[in-house]
């Protein structure tokens, strides 16, 4: 989960350098009660680190929140996992 000032730029670098899909979550403040989006994402620990620089670079002062998951279900792994990039399987 990502919390940032920037949602729409953060997750605009999330989709295009990771090819990670996201999901947009409505929430409100609990101090201000401002209305803030919310990026949720679900990837695995070897892409967690690029995700990590990739929003930071996007917004530094993001905040992060990562939770390990035991079993998703109904979830295309495809959408979870960057794809291949063609050029990187020619030797």
């Amino acid at each position: 989960m990502i919390i940032s000032e920037k949602p729409d730029e953060v997750g605009d670098s999330i989709i295009n350098q990771l090819n990670i899909s996201i999901t947009f979550l409505y929430g409100e403040g609990g101090f201000l009660g401002e209305r803030k989006k919310v990026i949720y994402c679900i990837t695995n620990r070897f892409i967690f680190s690029k995700l990590k620089s990739v929003v930071l670079a996007a917004d530094p002062s993001a905040i992060m929140e990562a939770s390990y998951v035991c079993e998703t279900s109904g979830i295309d792994r495809s959408l979870i996992l960057p794809k291949a990039n063609p050029s990187s399987n020619k030797k």
